[in-house]
Order: structure tokens, then sequence, then C-alpha cells
């Protein structure tokens, strides 16, 4: 029966804003990472793997080995692929 009185009307409404802002949290946390991630791999994959694994340029127009104007990382086309495919068969599992 005491618990019954330490829920007086302003306590509810402490709760219910708790509540609500680890709703939010857990939407943060959880759904935002996945948008995040999907948008990227859309874009790995529009872009035909031609994205540095290290900063996300778009390494499109440049030749098939260089260096990543941005970040400086040394790459080929090929590597890239591998990489890219890698981190997404990891990121599934």
């Amino acid at each position: 029966m005491f618990y019954f009185f330490f829920f007086t009307p302003a306590n509810k409404v402490i709760g219910l804003i708790l509540l609500l802002l680890w709703g939010l949290s857990m939407w943060i946390f959880a759904y935002i990472p996945k948008r995040i991630n999907a948008r990227l791999h859309r874009k790995v994959l529009d872009h035909g793997y031609q994205i540095c694994i290290h900063c996300g340029y778009s390494l499109r127009e440049l030749p098939t080995q260089h260096r990543c104007p941005e970040c400086g990382n040394e790459y080929t086309f090929m590597q890239l692929e591998h990489d890219w495919k890698k981190w997404y068969s990891v990121k599934s599992d």
C-alpha cells in the first residue's frame, strides 16, 4: 500500500517524461545508425565501390590506382571493392 502514495500526479508526469526520453534515446541509438549505414551502403553501390574506405570520398573520376585526395590513403579499385564487400559481409553477420 505504501507504493501507491509514492505516485503523486507530479511523479506520474516525471515518470512519463522519463519514459519518453528513454524511448527517444532508444530511437537515437538504434534506428539512426542503421539509417546512416544504409545510406552509406547505397552510396557505395551507386559509385561502384569507388569510395575511399577511410574517409568516404568519391574516387569515381580518378585513376584506378592513386592516392585519395581527401585523406592521402593509397587505393586500387580492386582493393576498394574487396574491402567494401568484406566490410558489409561482416556488418550483416
